[in-house]
């Protein structure tokens, strides 16, 4: 016969710590859930979708809308405009249509977006 924990420790009493387990899970309508959009909108310039939907294989094009800002001085800060600017130009070369983008960047942290598939 099982004894009964009187200890008041959850750990120790398995019928409190089902108790918890019931409290902490529900079933409930999903019209009673008020959600929010997860991730970012996408930035999208309708004109560079259009120009880059044109470019054909192997073609590289210069995009100094996305170019860094001078005021940039630090490696790091650099290297986080560069992450931000490539991923929202990886967006605007697939809403174009590329299947499989390069970006290179120039001296003058300007970037060029070259078509591979």
């Amino acid at each position: 016969m099982a004894s009964k924990n009187t200890s008041g420790n959850p750990e120790e009493n398995p019928e409190e710590n089902e108790k918890e387990m019931n409290m902490q899970f529900e079933f409930i309508n999903e019209e009673e859930i008020e959600s929010v959009k997860r991730g970012r909108k996408a930035h999208v310039v309708p004109e560079l979708v259009a120009f880059l939907s044109k470019a054909k294989v192997g073609q590289t094009v210069r995009v100094p809308m996305f170019a860094l800002d001078n005021e940039i001085v630090t490696l790091e800060e650099k290297k986080n405009a560069k992450a931000k600017n490539s991923a929202i130009l990886r967006s605007q070369a697939k809403a174009s249509g590329w299947a499989k983008v390069g970006i290179i960047w120039d001296v003058n942290n300007v970037p060029f977006l070259k078509k591979i598939a």
